[in-house]
């Protein structure tokens, strides 16, 4: 019932088409609520992780730590990240202000297998939503200058 999904399979199909071996990537699929304030996540939610017994560590931030959502009068929110041991991205969470446009960020990188090391050698602009997602990886490793 998402529209980017059905989009996503008919790439993957119109691929299969033309030859090209191309199996789907189920495991990052944003899904995003438009409701106010918006919710969305990717991959695994911190119940599920848990029931696979994965290792990993929690990282959150609130988005009234965050500047520009102080400056868009909406500090009501959160960014919570799944890093498992070996780094990598297994799912995240938002709700708040413009997380329908953030949660690309966090799909972005579980899909192509960043570490969430890596993040941090990515310049967020500030001051902007974004940080918070980096924040919140941060604090997940224990690296964060706000935590």
């Amino acid at each position: 019932m998402l529209a980017h999904k059905a989009s996503y399979d008919a790439w993957i199909l119109a691929e299969q088409f033309a030859g090209i071996i191309r199996k789907p990537n189920y495991d990052v699929v944003p899904s995003c609520v438009y409701t106010y304030p918006e919710i969305a996540w990717v991959g695994l939610s911190e119940e599920s992780a848990k029931q696979s017994n994965l290792e990993f560590k929690v990282g959150r931030t609130q988005f009234a730590a965050n500047g520009k959502a102080l400056a868009m009068g909406e500090a009501e929110g959160q960014i919570k990240t799944l890093i498992g041991k070996d780094g990598k991205f297994l799912g995240t969470a938002m709700w708040g202000p413009e997380v329908s446009n953030l949660i690309i960020e966090a799909t972005s990188f579980q899909a192509l297998h960043i570490v969430g090391q890596q993040v941090g050698e990515v310049i967020h602009p500030h001051p902007t939503l974004s940080e918070a997602f980096l924040d919140a990886t941060e604090n997940a490793l224990g690296t964060s200058a706000h935590s």
